[in-house]
C-alpha cells in the first residue's frame, strides 16, 4: 500500500488516531530537548567570554524551550494511562509476531514495557503528592526498563534482518538510555534520536491507500 497524498482531509484522518497525535507531540517534545540542549551550550560559551547580553538572551531561550518540553512531557504522560493493557493483551494472545524462536525476547520486551508504564504512572502520582518516593528515581527506573525493552527487541530484529526496525530500536535505546542514566550522551543526541523515532512512527501511521492492480495483473 502507498502513502495517501497530504491534504486537510487526510491530515484529519491521521490526527483522529491517538497514536499519530502522540507521535506529533513526541516530535515536539524531543525537538525541544535538542533546542534547549543547544541553548545550554551557547549559554556556557557566552558566559566563558563574558558576553552578558547574549548570555541573558540565551538563558531566556533555554527557559522557553525547556518550558515547552516540560509541558508536552506532562501531557503525554497523562495520556499514557492504561498503556500497559496493550502488553497484557499481547501476552495473553500467545501469538509471537517475531516468530516462536524469539518468544523470550518478545515476552521480556513486553514485560519491561509494562514495567515502564506502571512506573510512569507512579511518577505522576508522586509529582501530585499522592504517592511517596523520589519521583526522579522513579523516572530513572522507568526509563531503564524501557531501554532494556528496546534492547531485547533490537537483539531480535538484528537477527531477523529487520534493519529499519533495528535502527528504530537502537535510536530508542540511545534516547531512553540517556534519560535513565544507563549511558549518558547529551540532550542534543538524546533529542535527535527521540525526534527521529517520532518521525518514523508518524510515517508508519500515515494513512495508506491500496495500490490498484494493473490491467494485465487482473487477468
Amino acid at each position: 500500500m502507498s502513502l495517501v497524498e497530504p491534504s486537510a482531509a487526510v491530515l484529519n484522518r491521521a490526527l483522529a488516531q491517538y497514536g499519530f497525535r502522540d507521535k506529533v507531540w513526541k516530535a515536539v517534545q524531543y525537538w525541544s530537548r535538542v533546542m534547549y540542549g543547544l541553548a545550554a551550550i551557547r549559554v556556557a560559551n557566552a558566559s566563558a567570554v563574558g558576553d552578558t547580553t547574549s548570555e541573558a538572551l540565551l538563558k531566556a531561550t533555554y527557559t522557553q524551550w525547556h518550558k515547552l518540553f516540560a509541558a508536552v512531557q506532562v501531557s503525554r504522560r497523562t495520556f499514557r494511562w492504561g498503556a500497559a493493557l496493550g502488553g497484557v493483551v499481547a501476552l495473553q494472545s500467545g501469538t509471537i509476531p517475531w516468530g516462536e524462536k524469539y518468544r523470550p525476547h518478545f515476552v521480556s520486551s513486553k514485560v519491561l514495557s509494562m514495567t515502564f508504564a506502571c512506573l510512569d504512572h507512579l511518577k505522576m502520582l508522586q509529582v501530585l503528592g499522592w504517592a511517596s518516593g523520589d519521583s526522579s528515581l522513579t523516572t530513572a527506573r522507568s526509563f531503564k526498563a524501557l531501554t532494556a525493552a528496546y534492547f531485547f527487541e533490537l537483539m531480535c530484529q538484528l537477527q531477523r534482518g529487520e534493519l529499519r526496525r533495528s535502527l528504530y530500536c537502537a535510536l530508542a535505546c540511545v534516547s531512553n538510555g540517556h534519560i535513565s542514566g544507563t549511558f549518558k550522551t547529551n540532550d542534543i543526541i538524546c533529542g535527535l534520536c527521540g525526534f527521529i523515532t517520532a518521525v518514523m512512527d508518524m510515517y508508519d501511521q500515515w494513512p495508506r491507500e491500496k495500490t490498484q492492480p494493473k490491467d494485465n495483473e487482473k487477468r
